[in-house]
């Protein structure tokens, strides 16, 4: 009787302590996780194909991880991360789960299965499954993300380098080869159609199975989430550079460009804007230059000016 009442007080203790503890320390790890995709979201905020993408809604996002959702670090998982919906774990009624072998938030495969996983647990909210089709849907958003590190790379490139527009076209004609022909499957493109097969059923328990998702199944899932990646867009932004660029004063003249009348407050400010031409589809797309820093201003950046 003396040893009950001996540990009693140390039996209340991890009762009442220790499940604290673990609430406390699984609501750290779910901020710290929001934190980072919000980083990861916003990665391309000051680029100029940035300026018209979206890698997703983050207040989407908010709202989903405050939907009964835990995240949880599992060092034995056998994949990097995995999304269970409430009612799929041990047939028990618990929260969404968010489950990471590593939550090294550092460490770009990590931040990507987060995504990927998150984005799972959006299109589940909205009334999607967590595998077949919406899986082969998250497997496309993962090589639109190693596509755009592609493009990132090509910005750097030209940032550096200042090639003439020929050149330029010719190396962004490469990177638009790899969205249409991205994966070794016979549908591969990053528009759709596009095909994923489950390796050994270990996401949706059907062996080897090929699941294709076209263009409209994408779009559907794409306006779910918030995300915008169009090729199309990102093209206009890169060829108002290039031939903005030719035309600028010093550089050869250009056919497509049309200079737009400065306001009193753009000359004011020494930016000089013009309406460029497309060489592949209806419309023109407006360009500024700012001519203290030489800097070519694209995207929301123009158009500021160019209203």
């Amino acid at each position: 009787m003396k040893t009950v009442r001996a540990i009693l007080p140390l039996l209340l203790f991890i009762i009442l302590c220790f499940p604290a503890a673990s609430v406390n320390a699984s609501e750290t790890l779910k901020r710290r996780t929001l934190d980072a995709l919000s980083s990861f979201i916003s990665q391309y905020e000051n680029t100029a194909f940035g300026q018209v993408i979206s890698l997703g809604d983050m207040n989407k996002f908010r709202m989903a991880f405050a939907q009964d959702l835990d995240v949880e670090l599992n060092p034995d998982l056998g994949m990097s991360g995995k999304y269970y919906p409430s009612e799929a774990r041990w047939g028990i009624w618990r929260n969404h789960l968010l489950e990471l072998k590593s939550t090294d938030l550092r460490n770009d495969r990590v931040m990507i299965t987060i995504y990927h996983e998150s984005i799972h647990h959006l299109i589940y909210l909205a009334g999607g499954a967590p595998c077949g089709p919406e899986e082969t849907y998250t497997e496309l958003i993962e090589d639109r993300i190693a596509w755009l590190k592609r493009v990132a790379a090509f910005e750097r490139y030209y940032e550096r380098e200042r090639p003439s527009s020929t050149e330029a076209f010719k190396r962004w004609n490469d990177l638009e080869k790899k969205w249409k022909h991205f994966v070794d499957f016979r549908a591969g493109s990053l528009s759709g159609p596009y095909a994923w097969q489950d390796p050994e059923g270990s996401t949706c328990e059907d062996p080897d199975r090929i699941y294709t998702i076209g263009p409209g199944f994408i779009s559907k899932l794409d306006e779910i989430v918030g995300i915008d990646i169009d090729i199309r867009k990102i093209r206009a932004v890169y060829e108002g550079i290039w031939t903005g660029n030719d035309c600028l004063p010093g550089q050869h003249e250009y056919g497509g460009c049309q200079p737009r009348p400065q306001s009193g407050k753009q000359k004011k400010r020494g930016i000089e804007c013009w309406h460029v031409r497309s060489k592949t589809h209806a419309g023109t797309t407006c360009i500024c230059k700012d001519l203290l820093t030489g800097r070519i201003l694209t995207g929301n950046s123009a158009q500021r000016h160019c209203k």
